[in-house]
């Protein structure tokens, strides 16, 4: 996967169950339960992503779209001297590190440094 690119999305859901027949049998995507708060999906190409456990939906949550970088720390300073904000770099152990970040428009999104796993 090249740099820069959508490589991961995360959407909310209510009822983990409900999210795995419905992408399921619609797409033919395949799920792995990643702890009680977080279900992974594998979709064909090279798009992964997951759903977020929540307990009460708002559309406003929308789905937060990943990009891929190859420095997120240069990334991560790069995006506040541009106007927006970025929180701290989160372990996703095995796989790499994420920040989420707020464009200047209030649009949510992330970035994933992969640590070559």
């Amino acid at each position: 996967m090249e740099p820069n690119s959508v490589c991961h999305v995360d959407w909310h859901a209510l009822d983990f169950d409900r999210v795995k027949k419905f992408y399921g049998e619609l797409f033919g995507w395949t799920f792995q339960d990643w702890d009680p708060e977080y279900l992974m999906f594998n979709a064909p190409g090279n798009v992964s992503g997951g759903f977020v456990k929540t307990d009460k939906f708002d559309p406003a949550q929308g789905a937060v779209v990943y990009i891929l970088v190859t420095d997120l720390e240069v990334s991560r300073q790069k995006v506040i001297e541009l106007g927006g904000t970025a929180s701290l770099a989160h372990e996703i152990p095995g796989h790499g590190q994420i920040s989420l970040l707020t464009d200047t428009e209030g649009n949510n999104l992330g970035i994933f440094q992969s640590n070559g796993a």
